[in-house]
């Protein structure tokens, strides 16, 4: 017997948008509102933080709980209600490393705005106008009085090897890559999927009643925890390993849920 969907985690990046694309499809937000119409909860789990995740969604946000930040942080009604913290002396070594590395850009993201110490007014334009992020620049990234939640490198010419990260910092804290060009460094356990679990247990939701899609690295363990997951079939290999089934469209697979 089919199980019933009460919840749908969905990523965003190379899952619903692609190539940086500065609006979702109609059709796909068309889809979502349906869903949430009928009593499905739709809920964006994204490397992307609040503002931008509010942006994409325009008014349906208002009715959504957002996994921002790659699952360090998770808001409802515009207010926190999932946060993870990182300890200060790891976050203020991992800034120290990106900026010493001439081909990396340091973003941090705080719960309202995302902060740069750019090398390049390049970052700024693509953080602003291509990505839609909130920005505020600043003379020194360890001087912003926010707690360090996630601390992404950006290459903007290339695929980042997360292998020399991992071996540097992989057991003082949580690496993944989040599409091409990042690597998001966040508390060491941080996933979408532990966002998930308490946004999960906080709508009264089990996990079997959870749908699951996603295309990175970074959404493994969300497609492990719930009890139907999809994955981008160009995705990575290991998150199609990890998902029950494979798909060509995400806004196929939200559309067949639609009664």
């Amino acid at each position: 017997m089919e199980r019933e969907i009460e919840l749908v985690a969905c990523d965003v990046d190379g899952t619903l948008l692609f190539d940086y694309a500065p609006a979702l499809p109609a059709s796909t937000l068309e889809v979502v509102k349906q869903l949430l119409d009928q009593g499905i909860m739709f809920v964006p789990a994204s490397g992307r933080a609040h503002d931008s995740l509010c942006n994409l969604f325009g008014p349906l946000a208002q009715r959504m709980t957002l996994i921002a930040n790659n699952g360090t942080i998770a808001y409802r009604d515009g207010e926190v209600v999932f946060r993870s913290v990182m300890d200060r002396a790891l976050g203020d070594e991992l800034v120290d490393a990106m900026l010493a590395d001439d081909d990396c850009e340091a973003l941090v993201t705080g719960a309202r705005t995302s902060y740069m110490q750019p090398k390049s007014p390049d970052f700024i334009a693509f953080m602003r106008e291509t990505v839609g992020f909130h920005i505020t620049v600043v003379d020194d990234l360890k001087a912003v009085d926010e707690p360090y939640t996630k601390i992404s490198a950006y290459y903007p010419s290339r695929i980042v090897d997360e292998k020399p990260w991992a071996a540097r910092f992989g057991s003082r804290c949580s690496i993944a890559t989040a599409g091409f060009g990042w690597l998001d460094v966040m508390p060491l356990g941080t996933s979408k999927a532990r966002a998930l679990a308490a946004v999960l247990e906080q709508l009264g939701v089990s996990p079997e009643h959870a749908m699951a899609l996603g295309d990175a690295r970074n959404d493994l363990e969300m497609l492990q925890l719930v009890g139907s997951s999809i994955a981008m079939e160009d995705g990575d290999p290991r998150t199609i390993e990890a998902a029950d089934r494979t798909t060509a469209s995400a806004e196929g697979e939200l559309r067949k849920l639609l009664g």
